[in-house]
């Protein structure tokens, strides 16, 4: 490797990781909620390091390309005040030379980016899911609070949980006996789970028993109990569903191409399919985009320090996670979400040459 290309390359890979361990640290709060859920459910250390550690993946396709786009111009402004750049072109070294290296460390990581957003992060979201519903459904009060993961059918819960999770006051629970159309009923003025025991507080059970002559008279069964308890894990097991279905996004990238091609598929698992694939897409792209133009606008030659460039590379960054967040919103609508998505890209291109043009026919 040439001299040249080391120093340059050395001086960019400083300060891009720099960017990203920060940009990881500061994203890692957005996430923060999530790991509390985790915590409050009483769950190990290790599983809860394990989770925070599978959260990185979530924040790198963001972090790689805002990382390159900085470390891509304060590498050339640093080298354009401390007149290296000049220096460099008086020896007959082109600007374009001095992009190469710069260019194909950026599509090396858009590589790298694109292996992060297609197979690494559906899989750390996958296992982060597991581990979420794993802790979860441990604790019955949490399967009663969340009735989509019930597995009783025409039921109804009420209750005031605490945020831990581990006590719920004033419990209504009403399920409907599919043998006798009737239903039973639980009252409970206290809940709580400790170390795999739930316990219950002035209890009432009303449950129904087969009679010969329903048009006379019912046979209800009132059952108070001041205390009462019972493994937790047990009544989980009972209660919870088996399965969970996941969505396109916990799918690796061959995976994601099969759905286009195993029929018949609902179309709005396709159109999901479709965005999914185009996300995947985006953010390598992006990589290379956002260096190439803080290359761009990272060049000056005169003596004057100004900040032009950096306010066109803050507006354009903008205006792409604006398109982001816009084809976020299109997903069901293919052709918008393919716009929003391509539209910055050309722009980018586009301002990167024109500005290099000027830098090239000294203009400044």
């Amino acid at each position: 490797m040439p001299l040249l290309w080391r120093y340059l390359l050395k001086n960019y890979f400083q300060v891009f990781l720099l960017c990203v361990m920060g940009f990881i640290a500061v994203l890692l709060v957005t996430r923060v909620q999530e790991i509390a859920r985790l915590v409050a459910l009483n769950s190990e250390i290790g599983k809860i390091a394990l989770f925070t550690l599978f959260q990185i993946p979530y924040i790198l396709p963001i972090a790689i390309p805002i990382s390159g786009l900085i470390s891509a111009i304060l590498l050339i402004r640093r080298l354009s005040y401390n007149h290296e750049l000049t220096a460099f072109r008086a020896a007959g070294i082109p600007v374009k030379t001095l992009g190469t290296p710069l260019l194909m460390a950026a599509f090396l990581l858009s590589v790298v980016n694109f292996a992060i957003v297609s197979e690494v992060t559906p899989r750390c979201r996958h296992l982060s899911h597991h581990l979420i519903q794993s802790a979860a459904t441990i604790n019955p009060l949490f399967l009663m609070k969340k009735s989509k993961m019930l597995k009783l059918k025409d039921s109804y819960v009420d209750m005031k949980m605490t945020e831990l999770g581990k006590e719920a006051n004033n419990v209504i629970i009403a399920v409907k006996n599919e043998s006798s159309g009737r239903l039973n009923l639980m009252l409970a003025k206290k809940l709580t789970v400790e170390d795999n025991l739930m316990s219950g507080e002035e209890v009432t059970l009303i449950s129904h028993i087969p009679e010969e002559r329903a048009d006379l008279y019912d046979n209800l069964i009132i059952e108070n109990q001041k205390e009462m308890s019972t493994s937790a894990m047990a009544l989980s097991s009972l209660m919870k569903k088996k399965t969970y279905r996941l969505g396109v996004e916990h799918l690796p990238m061959k995976a994601l191409l099969q759905t286009f091609s195993n029929q018949p598929v609902h179309p709005k698992i396709v159109k999901r399919a479709r965005f999914e694939l185009c996300r995947r897409i985006f953010f390598p792209a992006m990589t290379f985009a956002f260096t190439l133009l803080g290359f761009s606008v990272g060049l000056e030659i005169g003596r004057g320090k100004k900040k032009k460039g950096l306010y066109v590379a803050l507006l354009f960054a903008a205006l792409t996670f604006i398109c982001s967040i816009a084809a976020k919103s299109f997903e069901l609508e293919t052709y918008k979400m393919m716009i929003c998505y391509s539209l910055p890209f050309p722009i980018l291109v586009f301002t990167s040459l024109w500005f290099q043009r000027r830098i090239l026919g000294g203009i400044e």
